[in-house]
């Protein structure tokens, strides 16, 4: 999937993340002067497969400049150690909350075995190792980055999904790469149905609809979700999950906690069916993934933590 403009060229690469396609996208950008960036970098599991794509879209260790990370999730920035060494002209940017575990991955590493439980091995190994601080570029709300030619975007915190979430903000191209933020959606599974994730321990789903309400505000026509690919129906998706998250808010502050459960099924299965839920792998690891952060938003209400928006 590519989308062409006069400043700068998109390209969507299938990181084949878990091993399944369409599950998870790396973003390529090149100018017209022939500088690139990367939006997200895959896992090691298909490492050398992402980095074969790069090449065969003239994406070398010459031209690959910028590896701007969406948020640290390891999804996200598994390949970003091997990335850095295999092309010594790029740099890492990422959100200043997240910058620290880019150079000391210990704690996303944990969370993950976490999370992939019995497939962490399979899709990370022992490939997840620190950045060199000096290879890392923290980036605040508002930053511009500039390509040959004098294309630039910007970058815009994010958080809901994650506190350290950015957006990419094309404004000449009217394109948004979203990272988690705008939601996911499955084309392969059902077509222009948006949904988010309620990531562990992070979900604010107040922040989120401030984050996406600005995405749609920005001039977004076309959005690139990590989880996939480019889709233009921002406006139906924007309602999509405005709704998903009042409805996941409404979960944790009014069911009780062992209802939680059922309640977030209730949901997946309304969207694709309950046997797809319970028997697609893909979905599966993002009812479990999502129910957590739900409980855990939960709990941290009960405990005063948190004070939701009323």
């Amino acid at each position: 999937m590519i989308k062409e403009f006069s400043h700068l060229t998109y390209h969507v690469v299938d990181a084949f993340f878990t091993g399944i396609p369409h599950a998870a996208s790396v973003y390529a950008v090149k100018s017209k002067t022939g500088d690139a960036a990367i939006w997200d970098t895959g896992t090691p599991r298909n490492y050398d497969l992402l980095k074969k794509q790069l090449y065969d879209i003239g994406i070398t260790k010459d031209n690959l400049t910028k590896i701007v990370l969406s948020h640290i999730h390891m999804d996200h920035t598994g390949n970003a150690s091997q990335l850095v060494k295999d092309f010594p002209n790029a740099m890492i940017y990422v959100h200043p909350r997240g910058a620290r575990h880019v150079e000391n991955p210990e704690i996303i590493i944990r969370e993950a075995r976490k999370v992939m439980q019995y497939n962490y091995e399979l899709e990370y190994k022992d490939k997840v190792v620190p950045v060199p601080k000096d290879r890392i570029i923290q980036v605040k709300d508002g930053t511009t980055l500039e390509f040959g030619g004098g294309a630039s975007v910007e970058l815009i915190y994010a958080p809901g999904h994650a506190y350290h979430h950015l957006a990419w903000i094309d404004k000449k191209a009217h394109i948004a790469l979203t990272g988690d933020s705008f939601g996911n959606v499955y084309d392969d599974i059902a077509k222009n149905v948006g949904f988010a994730i309620t990531s562990p321990a992070a979900f604010d789903p107040d922040a989120w609809t401030d984050t996406i309400t600005r995405i749609m505000n920005m001039g977004t026509e076309s959005y690139g979700v990590a989880h996939y690919g480019f889709h233009d129906n921002t406006e139906q998706n924007y309602n999509q999950l405005m709704k998903w998250l009042k409805r996941m808010k409404e979960i944790a502050l009014k069911e009780k906690e062992e209802n939680i459960p059922a309640a977030v099924f209730d949901e997946y299965a309304k969207l694709f069916g309950a046997n797809l839920v319970k028997n697609d792998d893909q979905l599966q690891i993002n009812y479990k993934t999502g129910l957590i952060g739900v409980q855990i938003y939960h709990k941290m209400v009960k405990a005063n933590k948190v004070h939701p928006r009323k």
